[in-house]
């Protein structure tokens, strides 16, 4: 073999031997331990390789605040951000660099949201006597009418009308056929009242009424903002008089929920200001059962949304970095179909 054969040969056995990459970057899903200052490579990634400990040094940005924030308590940085700080260093050799990762959620402290101190409890207003009208008036047929279109009874409906329709409504029903029709629901409820005698059209006439339900409710005690968990010391539950319009939450389902919007005290937690509390936040390392017919395999995972139980997210294995989508069963713990289509 010639020299020039011999050093081709070793050059060529040394390219061979000398791996592609000597450096490997992994960027977290989430990165939690991020200090104020500087955010610095090893904050966010998982490094390997001999010059590991010079890459984490690296400064991606000056700190946490300067970062996008998706959320108030979240910033991100996305891979093109590392690369292009990676890229500011002179003395990497890119070509021996292996970048993994689409971009990495921090979490920020906490903003704390002052909540206002508890205020007494408004006191139900004593039981009012309200006598329902006589069956065979005008006005007793325009309240039975009531109590049918809002499912009530006599004793959990009040009636209130104007003066000056009294003598209207007093008027005797004997012999005659009466039509109420409201023709709205609130506390303030028109009612068309038509009178017929035989083949007679005697009176029609729109009779404006305040109508009050007496339900059962939950008011609260102090403010409370969204995502916040309902205690029993948070609200205060008894019989009250209301707007028909108004339909309180059940009070099983009031306790042990968060607050689906921000409510004042002494408001009447309504069926759409309740939800099921978060099970599963993002960035929670989560138990994932995988159900395919008799079999259950289980795997771990990194949560990349927030659930409630029952509710879909998105997951990704530790390891293999893939996508799952799994349904939230309870705090740590997702279930998946594996034999779903």
């Amino acid at each position: 073999m010639t020299i020039l054969g011999l050093v081709i040969t070793l050059v060529t056995a040394a390219a061979v031997g000398e791996p592609a990459v000597a450096t490997r970057i992994e960027l977290s899903p989430v990165a939690r331990d991020v200090d104020e200052g500087p955010v610095v490579l090893g904050e966010i990634a998982t490094i390997s390789g001999p010059d590991a400990a010079r890459f984490a040094t690296i400064v991606v940005a000056p700190s946490r605040e300067a970062l996008p924030r998706p959320t108030p308590n979240w910033a991100s940085i996305s891979a093109a951000t590392a690369r292009a700080a990676i890229e500011k260093q002179p003395w990497v050799n890119l070509g021996r660099v292996e970048l993994i990762g689409a971009s990495v959620d921090i979490a920020l402290p906490r903003i704390e949201r002052s909540i206002p101190a508890p205020k007494p409890i408004v006191e139900p207003a004593p039981p009012i006597e309200y006598v329902p009208a006589p069956a065979d008036t005008v006005a007793g047929v325009i309240e039975a009418t009531l109590r049918s279109f809002l499912d009530v009874d006599a004793h959990n409906l009040r009636v209130l009308y104007e003066e000056r329709d009294q003598t209207f409504l007093d008027a005797s029903t004997s012999g005659r056929v009466v039509s109420a029709r409201p023709t709205a629901l609130g506390e303030r409820t028109p009612v068309d009242v038509t009178i017929y005698e035989g083949e007679r059209l005697v009176e029609r006439r729109s009779v404006r009424t305040m109508v009050s339900v007496r339900r059962r409710a939950s008011v609260t005690r102090r403010a409370l903002l969204r995502d916040d968990l309902i205690t029993a010391e948070d609200v205060d539950t008894s019989e009250r008089w209301m707007s028909p319009s108004i339909h309180p939450a059940d009070e099983a389902d009031v306790v042990g929920s968060v607050a689906g919007e921000k409510l004042g005290a002494a408001t009447v937690v309504e069926r759409g200001d309740v939800a099921p509390p978060m099970v599963i936040k993002r960035g929670d390392l989560v138990d994932v059962h995988c159900v395919s017919g008799p079999f259950v395999l289980k795997r771990k995972a990194r949560a990349l949304s927030d659930a409630r139980e029952g509710e879909l997210l998105i997951l990704e294995s530790i390891g293999e970095r893939t996508r799952l989508h799994a349904r939230a069963a309870a705090p740590g713990v997702a279930v998946m179909d594996a034999s779903a289509p």
